[in-house]
């Protein structure tokens, strides 16, 4: 529900029991930029670039983690056995 001076001759009962006009609003791809790809992004200071780089470093980080892991495991593995 919203304020809007549209008028409209529908309407629907809301929950707190009162009647409300109804706007029906459609959405298709003709209409919204999501859809008819005419979204933009607009790079401010290259924050989409740092994001990206971000996202490697921590892919980057999360490999090394498991390397190490990885082989702390396998050193464990080897004093048992001795």
């Amino acid at each position: 529900m919203t304020k809007s001076t549209a008028q409209s001759d529908d309407t629907v009962k809301w929950e707190d029991g009162n009647e409300y006009p109804l706007l029906k609003v459609h959405i298709s791809s003709a209409s919204h930029p999501f859809f008819t790809g005419e979204e933009r992004i607009i790079d401010t200071e290259g924050r989409v670039d740092r994001f990206k780089a971000r996202a490697e470093a921590a892919k980057q980080r999360q490999a090394e983690l498991a390397s190490k892991a990885k082989k702390a495991s396998a050193r464990k593995t080897t004093k048992i056995e001795k």
